[in-house]
Formats: C-alpha cells, structure tokens, sequence
C-alpha cells in the first residue's frame, strides 16, 4: 500500500501582499508593503505565540475589535449546541506552549479600548472585552 504524502502547496503570496511586520507590535501602516496604505492609529498587530510561533492578532482601533486568531478560543464554536459557551486554552498542536499561550491573552485582555475579541473559531458573536479579562485572571 502506497503511502500518502500531501504535496507541498504550491500556492504562493506575492510579495507585494506581505507586510513585513517590525517588532512585536506595532502600526500596520508602519509595516513595508508596496500595497497596502493606512493612516496610523487604525490597526495594529500584536505578537501573541503560544498556540503557535509567529501568530499575530490585529486590533481595529476605531471599533477596539480584535482578530485573536487562535490565541482566544471560545468553546462554542467547538460545540455549538452545548449550553456551556466559554473561553478555553484550545488543544495543543505539537509546537503549543501553555505559558506563551497564557502571557498572550493576558496582553490581549489588557488593550486599552478594545471591546470584543473575535477568535478564528468563533461560532458566534465574538468575546467581550468584560468576559476575556475574568478569563484570564481565573
């Protein structure tokens, strides 16, 4: 039996679409591209490793929204008809660090302004602000 080995993917971000992204937080319009042009103070990016290296949240100032990607997960998109709708530390790919992941949220809980967290697993609404922050001091 022939072993399956996935291709390695051919799709390609032209540079032009990349932001290369300074420290670990920032301006967006700060951040080199050839594309993209924002006045400063709309959206921002923030390091937040933990669930994996690298992975960036960017917070829309002007609605205080937040993009977590994974470094929030709220346990009804996972189990959308369970009564229990709750923030979680989201199972663990091989690279996950429970101490990063925790230090994230904690950065995240603690931006001034924001008002709702909107995970990349989100089956609802999003997370308010008020309900991230009791989270992370549990």
């Amino acid at each position: 039996m022939k072993r399956f080995i996935p291709q390695a993917c051919s799709t390609v971000v032209p540079t032009s679409r990349a932001l290369l992204l300074k420290d670990q937080s920032g301006d967006v319009s700060d951040a080199f591209t050839s594309v993209l042009r924002l006045p400063k103070g709309i959206l921002e990016y923030h390091a937040v490793p933990g669930h994996s290296p690298g992975q960036v949240a960017f917070f829309h100032k002007p609605t205080g929204s937040v993009m977590t990607g994974d470094a929030v997960v709220y346990t009804s998109a996972w189990f959308p008809f369970s009564a229990v709708k709750n923030i979680c530390l989201k199972s663990p790919p091989g690279n996950y660090n429970t101490k990063l992941m925790k230090e994230s949220q904690q950065m995240l809980a603690a931006l001034p302004g924001a008002k709702a967290f909107f995970p990349s697993h989100d089956a609802y609404n999003g997370v308010s602000a008020r309900a991230l922050k009791e989270f992370v001091v549990a």
